[in-house]
């Protein structure tokens, strides 16, 4: 997918790295939202490679490589909630730099193999505020002491080994009523991660009982 929207959609991607990748935002403000995206031979989940683009409401998971990969291209980024779970690699991996501001909001960021978000001794201006971290093995933030410019940097990390999902192998990321997640977002009383609604348990699209009105 290369600019514009993908909305409701399953995509999944089978390929080698390097670029390739289930899902692209390639386009200057292209959006993907309330999407399951899943990837295996050491490809990307979602690359960003464009100014103002928008992954929202939407559940990466068990993405052979990064889950999502956001170059020095994609100034002012917005990643509003979303669950990456699972990657065998940076939950996200932000440039070296960008010419803007990068947003990642309400996302829930555990179970990653690499960091839960690497920064790469990011020097822009980031906005990382009202996360929740766990359990990600490199830890849940890569190179934090780089990102001197954040305008905002708080985060719910509570409760390392604690189950947030109702049956994650069966592909259900749907909250349990006992996650930290739940209620802990801004605004007040949203969730933190995917807004799921009776995901059934083989995967599948999303309902997410989400109308696709958000603008971030």
């Amino acid at each position: 997918m290369s600019g514009g929207e993908a909305f409701n959609c399953d995509l999944s991607f089978a390929g080698a790295s390097g670029g390739s990748a289930a899902a692209t935002i390639a386009n200057s403000g292209g959006r993907i939202v309330a999407c399951h995206v899943t990837s295996t031979g050491s490809a990307v989940g979602v690359l960003i490679s464009a100014t103002t683009a928008s992954l929202l409401e939407s559940v990466i998971n068990n993405c052979a490589g990064i889950g999502v990969n956001i170059t020095a291209a994609a100034s002012s980024a917005i990643l509003n909630g979303c669950t990456v779970v699972g990657s065998g690699s940076d939950g996200i991996a932000l440039p070296a730099s960008t010419t803007g501001a990068i947003r990642i909001t309400n996302c829930l960021i555990t179970d990653n193999a690499g960091f839960g978000v690497n920064m790469q001794a990011t020097t822009n201006s980031v906005y990382l505020a009202v996360n929740r971290y766990r359990d990600n093995t490199s830890g849940n933030i890569g190179n934090a002491g780089d990102w001197v410019t954040a305008a905002n940097y708080n985060a719910v990390t509570s409760g390392n080994g604690t189950s947030d999902y109702t049956n994650a192998g069966s592909g259900d990321y749907s909250l349990l009523s006992t996650s930290p997640a739940v209620n802990a977002g801004q605004p007040y009383s949203r969730s933190i991660g995917a807004l799921q609604r009776g995901q059934s348990a083989s995967g599948g699209i999303i309902d997410t009982g989400f109308d696709g009105g958000f603008d971030g």
